[in-house]
């Protein structure tokens, strides 16, 4: 509460007529009148600012609603999200129009007079005689590959300015070295000031990717990675790296080579040509000695994380010993299956199974899962199952497809719905001592017969209302989780620790065949 609020106010008002919180001259009488009632100067320079913000957020207010919907609110004060990609001179005339009477806007690049931003634009204009600006921030990126993409090169970039000697911990003046200097972003491959402009404005948009990427940076340079390479390349198959390991691996396995478990680097720094090899060893060898020496051609695989950066596939190889798998399923109409790992070096790790595009006829695929980690440790394909023990994925696949049909809003068999079951049916027991969340419905109910099947499938349907095609997916999932989980329930101790251990390396790449690579989360 403000002592004398009352008598500050019209003591303000009589001075200056009506009070305008930004107008120079009025801020000037309210500041001889605190004054003049003993306030401090921190007190008073508080209660401006809290005025001054409260005015900026009512311009930033009326910007949006005078655009019409093609600005959104920004997260940061003076700043308006350019979410309709409109131009400089497009928001000129939101200005003028929002702003009735103004003439003329002043616009200031990045970085230049006043504008301590490294990334936008500042617009400045007056109107009645009180001063304003705003930046016109870019667009937050969306979701897909497009984002992940900004963030690999984004990496990349700050990565490029930390090598070249800017300080991050200044945001502002190093976002501005990222975007004026060629020697910063003119070594990423393929890079543009125009498109180190839009990463900027990406990492600005986006704090907590502008922190993670500067954690991670300068453990790299802790660790030896500490000199600017000849180029930052954005990993590609069609790079003379990937196309040689491709072709190494198909004469002596006779496979097509899934690059990302060989190595799964999202970009690379490139300090010299990759030479010609005769076996894939060899090349798995000259990767490994480029991350010894700081040199020669080194892969980085990104997570989003906290700053951690080690080296997978190095010169010691984890061993992990397997002690045991806990096997949990969710509720019965929901889809995946978690096997959590215990033992030597596989505290906290885990694979989840699930189909990922909501289709009926989608085989399911596995995650790889750490605990405390940000991101996916991993993908595998189910068929990777049969390199260490053969004929399982034709017995998961059996049962995958529509099994249920909906007809006059009740759920029935499909024309192989019976026959499925029949096999699910067969096996749960196998699965009897696996964790299940008792969500929708009873399984042991459910899987006594194919009667009480789709009364629990009609019971859940008439009280949560899924849609026709999330059930039938969903139904897909379960039927071949429970046949993957009573596959791996039935495994002798040897098999078990080849095929899990083998999934889960899969999954990490880190097979017998992988390379050596950084790995930052």
């Amino acid at each position: 509460m403000i002592p004398n609020l009352n008598k500050i106010l019209k003591e303000w008002s009589y001075r200056v007529g009506v009070i305008k919180p930004r107008d120079e001259k009025h801020i000037y009488h309210l500041n001889k009148i605190l004054t003049e009632e003993g306030w401090s100067y921190t007190a008073i320079d508080e209660i401006v600012q809290n005025l001054t913000e409260m005015s900026v957020g009512a311009m930033e207010t009326a910007l949006i609603a005078g655009s019409k919907s093609r600005l959104g609110k920004h997260s940061t004060s003076r700043r308006v999200s350019n979410i309709g990609n409109i131009t400089p001179a497009e928001f000129i005339d939101i200005i003028k129009i929002t702003f009735s009477g103004v003439v003329k806007v002043d616009v200031l690049d990045p970085g230049s007079g006043d504008n301590g931003s490294g990334a936008f634009k500042l617009f400045k204009w007056t109107h009645d005689n009180i001063d304003y600006k705003v930046h016109l921030a870019g667009e937050v990126t969306g979701r897909g590959t497009t984002k992940t993409k900004d963030q690999e090169l984004s990496w990349l970039l700050v990565l490029s300015g930390i090598q070249f000697g800017g300080d991050p911990t200044d945001k502002e003046a190093f976002i501005s070295l990222l975007i004026s200097n060629s020697e910063v972003y003119g070594k990423i491959a393929g890079m543009t000031q125009s498109k180190a402009l839009h990463l900027a404005a990406y990492i600005e948009n986006n704090d907590d990717w502008y922190v993670s990427h500067v954690k991670q940076c300068e453990q790299f340079m802790k660790i030896g990675a500490f000199n600017q390479p000849k180029k930052y390349v954005k990993d590609a198959s069609s790079l003379a790296v990937n196309k040689q390991a491709k072709k190494l691996y198909k004469a002596e396995h006779g496979k097509t080579l899934d690059l990302d478990k060989w190595n799964p680097a999202d970009v690379w720094l490139e300090y010299s040509s990759i030479p010609s090899f005769d076996k894939l060893a060899e090349l798995n060898n000259y990767l490994l000695k480029s991350i010894a020496k700081g040199n020669g051609y080194i892969g980085v695989s990104l997570k989003k994380g906290g700053g951690k950066i080690g080296i997978v596939n190095g010169w010691n190889q984890k061993v992990y010993t397997l002690d045991g798998i806990k096997i949990k399923y969710g509720g019965l109409f929901s889809q995946g299956v978690t096997f959590e790992y215990s033992g030597l070096n596989l505290n906290g790790l885990g694979l989840h199974f699930r189909i990922f595009s909501g289709k009926d006829n989608e085989t399911i695929r596995g995650e790889g899962i750490a605990k405390g980690a940000n991101a996916v440790q991993g993908k595998v394909k189910m068929s990777v199952i049969n390199d260490f023990k053969s004929g399982t994925l034709s017995k998961i696949e059996s049962v995958k497809g529509a099994s249920v049909e909906l007809s006059k809003n009740i759920w029935g068999w499909s024309k192989t719905g019976k026959e499925k079951f029949n096999l699910v049916s067969k096996v749960y027991n196998k699965i009897k001592g696996a964790s299940k969340l008792a969500s929708n419905g009873s399984w042991d109910v459910a899987f006594t017969n194919e009667k009480n099947f789709l009364k629990t499938l009609n019971d859940y349907y008439t009280k949560k209302k899924p849609t026709e095609n999330s059930v039938k997916a969903n139904i897909s999932s379960r039927f071949q989780s429970i046949m993957l989980g009573s596959i791996i329930a039935s495994l002798n101790k040897s098999d078990l620790e080849k095929v899990m251990l083998g999934m889960l390396k899969y999954g990490k790449s880190e097979s017998e065949w992988s390379s050596a690579h950084y790995k930052a989360q």
